[in-house]
């Protein structure tokens, strides 16, 4: 409303102004229309599913594709492009694309690839996002991460492909499982970040267990506008794509509404569930807070912490949680500091009563994102302080 008052002073000034000076000089000829930009994209959207299915997860894929078909159908494939990247053991790696046939929607092939390169190389990952950007630009970009995913832990992988008979069945470390040439290679979420360009997507998406972590996050802040991840594991299953696609394919993504579709599928069936979306642009108030909080860095006490992670990974305490017990031994923290931080940058949070161990999720406690335990050493120590939210918050310790 002031804008519009101001804008009606302004033009009763003007019209005034042209009216007392009209006996000098002729009105000035009106301003051409502007003409449209042959360079804006036509599209409104494009949104690219990097798939690693070379692996266990072939199966749900193919329900995954399904799914995102018909979330398609009432979208106008002209405006809106869905592009799906995936690779097979086979060694069939393409770029596909959701367009409308004569049978309906289905999935069509824009540009083969080799199946040389790991679809966890890095170097795959920037090729694929160039070549998304040059075959469907458009206004604004969407990405999903589609995979296996196990946080920051990496595997220190040179994706070099290897003999059957030298294939090694490693832990789940960072983001991928590509099996295409007999080892399951990982991809590095330092990889990651040199892989994405900056700037360039409205939301990250990963459909894969633990990546909602302070860790992977900070790694990726330039990257995105915003971020939806899970802090604990996910079922193989994955997004309901059917229901999320039509919410997050148009200029406004609505991720709070998807992200809530997410949880509700798996809620409504009594299955544990956790999912957070955060607003990048708001991290470093968060980053600012965590850095009184180790001012005084001392270990602390972890085994009543929640915990997100079981068996060998992590492990993964809530993240508010554990920056509030290392804060506690540092004068120049503040709780609420902390808090009013952590409100504006996850907007969306929820989580299933218990976890994939079946214990209680505490909601009081339940922040929508892990951390590691600074400082307890592991053999990827030297990995984790080399990362930039390590850099960030514990001032050189």
């Amino acid at each position: 409303m002031k804008k519009f008052i101001f804008y009606t002073i302004q033009l009763f000034l003007a019209a005034c102004f042209m009216a007392a000076c009209s006996g000098d000089e002729p009105s000035p000829a009106p301003e051409p229309e502007p003409t449209p930009n042959p360079e804006q994209p036509g599209r409104k959207r494009t949104i690219l599913v990097y798939a690693i299915a070379s692996n266990n997860l072939v199966s749900d894929f193919y329900d995954d594709s399904e799914e995102m078909l018909d979330g398609m159908k009432q979208i106008d494939p002209e405006e809106y492009s869905l592009l799906v990247y995936r690779v097979f053991r086979s060694g069939d790696v393409a770029l596909l694309e959701a367009t409308s046939t004569d049978a309906g929607m289905d999935f069509t092939i824009i540009k083969e690839y080799d199946n040389q390169t790991l679809s966890t190389d890095p170097r795959r990952l920037t090729e694929v996002i160039e070549d998304a950007m040059e075959l469907r630009p458009a206004q604004s970009y969407g990405l999903f991460f589609w995979a296996h995913g196990s946080s920051w832990e990496p595997e220190y992988s040179e994706h070099t492909p290897l003999p059957l008979n030298q294939a090694q069945p490693p832990m789940l470390y960072a983001y991928g499982g590509d099996q295409t040439t007999g080892v399951s290679d990982w991809m590095d979420i330092d990889e990651m970040a040199s892989a994405l360009p900056d700037n360039t997507f409205d939301f990250i998406w990963f459909d894969n267990c633990f990546m909602s972590s302070i860790e992977v996050i900070y790694q990726l802040r330039n990257k995105a506008n915003f971020m939806v991840a899970y802090p604990t594991e996910i079922y193989s299953y994955g997004a309901p794509y059917e229901s999320v696609i039509p919410l997050v394919m148009k200029p406004d993504a609505d991720l709070i509404e998807a992200a809530k579709e997410t949880f509700n599928f798996y809620n409504f069936q009594r299955l544990a569930c956790t999912v957070a979306v955060m607003d990048l642009s708001k991290i470093e108030a968060v980053s600012d807070a965590c850095e009184k909080a180790n001012s005084n860095f001392t270990l602390v006490k972890t085994l009543d912490l929640q915990k997100y992670s079981r068996f060998s990974y992590g492990p993964y305490f809530d993240f508010v949680q554990l920056t509030k017990r290392i804060g506690a031994k540092s004068p120049d923290f503040d709780e609420t500091e902390l808090d009013r931080a952590m409100a504006d940058f996850v907007i969306y949070k929820a989580c299933s009563a218990k976890n994939f161990s079946g214990k209680e999720i505490d909601p009081e406690n339940y922040s929508g994102i892990s951390a590691h335990a600074y400082k307890v050493y592991t053999t990827h120590d030297e990995y984790y302080r080399s990362l930039d939210w390590y850099k960030r918050i514990m001032n050189g310790q």
